[in-house]
């Protein structure tokens, strides 16, 4: 389907890997070339990687610059957050 005309958005748009155990899901907000996105992956361990699951939150500015970008990468031994 055709994402690019506004009233297709707000979405949910969700996909998983062909070559790992692994599925992410986002929800998507346009205004302009504003661009608000909250999306999740889910990986189960693989030979490189242990399971894990990640967070991101995207805002941008109406130009499409990022103002706000937050990720939460959480392991079963360990959970790391990184905000610019």
């Amino acid at each position: 389907a055709d994402r690019s005309d506004a009233s297709n958005w707000p979405a949910v748009l969700t996909w998983r890997a062909h070559d790992e155990p692994r599925m992410e899901s986002v929800r998507v907000q346009l205004s302009g070339k504003r661009i608000k996105a909250y999306g999740r992956v889910v990986a189960a361990a693989a030979s490189g990687h242990p399971a894990f699951s990640a967070s991101y939150d995207l805002v941008t500015d109406e130009l499409g610059a990022t103002k706000r970008l937050s990720l939460t990468v959480t392991m079963a031994e360990r959970e790391r957050q990184l905000s610019i």
